[in-house]
């Protein structure tokens, strides 16, 4: 496998080079929010997180739309069309009903009932909702440790996770610097110039870390 990251961010960026490469079209940075379509970005929720909505395709109009109490073949979302364009009657009208369907629901309660109903979101995980997160406790994608100084410490999880060969926690979690002399001997520092390191502030430990 011959591949760069480069590489892997340019050919998920649609047709956008192509656009500048042949046609002399320059995509403007658009951040989070669609520049085309409406109901394509972040909501604010009733807990103050956020969810992704991506409201885009025929079916996702067909299953979605009746949620929002808005119908799909009228005037403002005819049959036709496989998506609602912003800077229209439907798609400030879209734009609105979304925001307050998620003003009026948890991040997770929103994007459950919006996916159950054909709808393609997501929360966006923070920190703070990933301790949680149902998934996330599934997978176990945190483990507590013990640490040197005592009590425990918890973590991400091993990752990959292999099944004939898995992982292991062989030791507590380590302190700021623990390691510092068994490394430096090993690529052939001798103790006095170990020493002299920690003696320069170069090398330190942190108990508390």
């Amino acid at each position: 496998m011959d591949l760069s990251q480069f590489e892997a961010m340019l050919s998920i960026q649609a047709g956008f080079p192509s656009d500048w490469i042949n046609y002399g079209i320059e995509r403007k940075r658009a951040g989070s929010e669609s520049p085309t379509f409406a109901g394509c970005k972040p909501y604010k929720c009733k807990d103050g997180e956020y969810i992704y909505i991506f409201f885009l395709s025929t079916n996702t109009l067909k299953k979605g739309l009746p949620l929002l109490g808005l119908e799909f073949g009228s005037s403002e979302f005819p049959e036709d069309k496989y998506a609602v364009f912003k800077g229209t009657p439907g798609g400030d009208l879209l734009d609105a009903k979304l925001t307050e369907f998620c003003a009026e629901h948890t991040v997770m309660d929103a994007e459950k009932i919006l996916n159950d109903n054909g709808i393609v979101s997501s929360a966006i995980v923070t920190y703070k909702t990933m301790q949680d997160h149902p998934h996330y406790k599934a997978r176990g994608v945190f483990m507590e440790y013990d640490a040197f100084e005592g009590g425990k410490f918890v973590a991400p999880a091993l990752c990959p996770r292999f099944k004939n060969n898995p992982g292991q926690v062989w030791r507590k979690a380590p302190s700021y610097g623990l390691d510092n002399e068994d490394i430096l001997e090993e690529l052939g520092y001798a103790p006095e110039k170990i020493k002299e390191l920690y003696m320069k502030n170069i090398l330190k430990q942190d108990p508390t870390c």
